[in-house]
């Protein structure tokens, strides 16, 4: 019943590549390589021109939503929550923990020169 699956020999083998390889039949000489793959606007070529028309237009109206999320989803946003102020004037929360959101230009600058005390003095350390 099961027998087990042996190797052709040599001459049968090449014979039976010889009969695939005739009946395929010669190739045209205009042939040309075609991909796999296809894009949209060759999908669109099998419709009329008016509806194909309108599928490239909703095809670029997604494509110009989606690259506007993608910015949107990528862009830096301020942590202000008054955004139309000047970058200068304290925001409506200050936190006190970080230099940019210090009340006056007094403390920003002892913060600064406290952190750089504290830099400087971890460097000369031996």
């Amino acid at each position: 019943m099961n027998r087990s699956k042996r190797p052709l020999a040599k001459p049968q083998l090449k014979s039976v590549r010889k009969a695939v390889r005739l009946a395929q039949g010669p190739q045209p000489a205009n042939a040309t390589s075609k991909s796999d793959t296809l894009r949209a606007q060759d999908l669109l070529k099998k419709y009329p021109t008016k509806s194909a028309a309108k599928k490239a237009a909703v095809l670029s109206a997604l494509h110009k939503g989606l690259t506007a999320k993608k910015l949107k989803k990528t862009a830096k946003t301020s942590k202000r929550t008054n955004v139309g102020v000047d970058a200068e004037s304290p925001p409506q929360s200050i936190h006190t923990e970080g230099g940019r959101w210090m009340k006056t230009l007094v403390k920003q600058n002892l913060l600064k020169r406290n952190n750089l005390n504290k830099r400087l003095s971890k460097k000369s350390r031996p």
